[in-house]
């Protein structure tokens, strides 16, 4: 097998571990209603709960990307999915909601090093100019497992059980984890050549590595500005894709649990549509990380208005859910924005910095809104249409802000191979 079959065996692996992440982040917002009969919960743990995955998966960012950087990215995938492995089996046989919750917390540390040590293993085996494309088609298909995890998880739920379906997952990852053991190099070479102007100071011991590594990332502005809208951007989507739009569909707009999942998997095209080609039109096209995301930003920001209209028409549903999917993917080029902006030897570092702020905008997203509506008396028919307009205005809010933030933001330009 030669190099370049090689590499692209390991992007298949590593994708479809990506794929089931994303399955397994939105699992439980997806079967909520399923969740708090069975467990007893009402909306407020439910956010807590679907927002666990986010908390955990952010807390741990910082020391994976340290760990990527310093140590094998395949043996830290391996050391991190075997926590998923635990996580799964826990949650399968929860009784109580501090168990799921236990259980939902590994799930997030568990999934913490796919997406981020994939793409550190990417940059040894691909080209500077194919980043931003390869992390598009990496989310598009991560999307594919957040549509598998809309209506045909609601199926498998009605006829073998969540709780089986959970067993299931773990199953899965411990065959995951075989593929990667014996099909996963971390680099063509045994060893990667590091630049000139750190490899001195990379010699030295990890303490060492770990302070340039926040010195560097964390003193750049730019980083911030990217990094914030990328918390609202991401954090925004996964928070209507994860239960506020399920509840909001079943609630305001009076769709069974059914034609919600059909709906919410709109989201899911659209990204899988859109995040390959936000990649390819800023390798490509524009040559440029700032134009793409500029004009992505702004148009997801004006379909976020929509859920304050409250129009109960099928067909524009369909369209909103499509777009915010499919106008959001642009996040795909800010991962190689954040990775252009600093030197190969701390990408690990700054990918995983930079995806914190994703995670941690999901987390945050998810149990702010939960609270929002709590506040809200519940009736028969479920939460007042109050409820939501106030969590979709902080949203629509927060979308104007994080596209003000990109406007600072210093420009790079995807380099071709010399």
């Amino acid at each position: 097998m030669n190099k370049k079959q090689q590499r692209w065996i390991i992007f298949v692996i590593l994708a479809v571990g990506f794929v089931f992440s994303y399955f397994i982040r939105l699992s439980t917002g997806v079967i909520g209603p399923v969740l708090m009969e069975d467990l007893r919960i009402d909306a407020e743990q439910l956010g807590l709960l679907a927002g666990a995955f986010f908390y955990a998966f952010a807390i741990i960012q910082i020391p994976v990307g340290c760990a990527l950087d310093s140590f094998s990215p395949k043996r830290v995938i391996l050391a991190t999915v075997l926590l998923a492995i635990v996580g799964c089996s826990i949650l399968g046989l929860a009784t109580n909601f501090r168990m799921a919750l236990s259980g939902r917390i590994l799930i997030g540390i568990g999934m913490s090093s796919v997406f981020m040590g994939g793409l550190k293993i990417f940059s040894n085996w691909f080209r500077p100019d194919q980043f931003a494309s390869l992390s598009g088609v990496m989310l598009g298909l991560g999307n594919f497992g957040a549509l598998v995890a809309t209506t045909p998880l609601v199926i498998a739920s009605t006829m073998i059980g969540w709780r089986n379906c959970f067993l299931l997952f773990s199953l899965f990852l411990v065959l995951l984890s075989v593929a990667i053991i014996f099909l996963v190099n971390d680099s063509p070479e045994k060893s990667v050549i590091m630049s000139a102007d750190i490899s001195e100071s990379w010699r030295s011991n990890l303490t060492n590595k770990i302070l340039i590594s926040f010195k560097t990332v964390f003193s750049n502005k730019h980083f911030w500005f990217i990094s914030i809208a990328a918390f609202i951007r991401y954090g925004s989507l996964i928070t209507v894709q994860g239960f506020l739009g399920t509840l909001y569909l079943i609630d305001v707009m009076g769709y069974s649990i059914e034609k919600s999942g059909n709906i919410l998997s709109m989201i899911s095209i659209g990204y899988l549509i859109g995040s390959p080609l936000w990649g390819i039109f800023s390798d490509s096209v524009f040559k440029s990380r700032k134009k793409v995301m500029l004009l992505g930003l702004f148009i997801y920001m004006c379909v976020m208005l929509f859920f304050l209209l409250d129009t109960k028409a099928d067909f524009l549903w369909y369209g909103v859910f499509w777009g915010l999917g499919f106008f959001a993917s642009v996040g795909a080029v800010s991962f190689a924005h954040v990775k252009e902006l600093f030197p190969k030897e701390i990408s690990g570092f700054a990918l995983t910095a930079n995806n914190l702020f994703n995670i941690v905008g999901v987390a945050i997203g998810q149990h702010v809104t939960g609270v929002i509506i709590g506040r809200y008396p519940k009736t028969p028919s479920g939460y007042a249409i109050e409820a939501y307009h106030s969590a979709f205005a902080v949203l629509f809010i927060s979308c104007i802000i994080g596209f003000v933030l990109y406007l600072f933001v210093q420009d790079t330009v995807p380099s071709s191979p010399g």
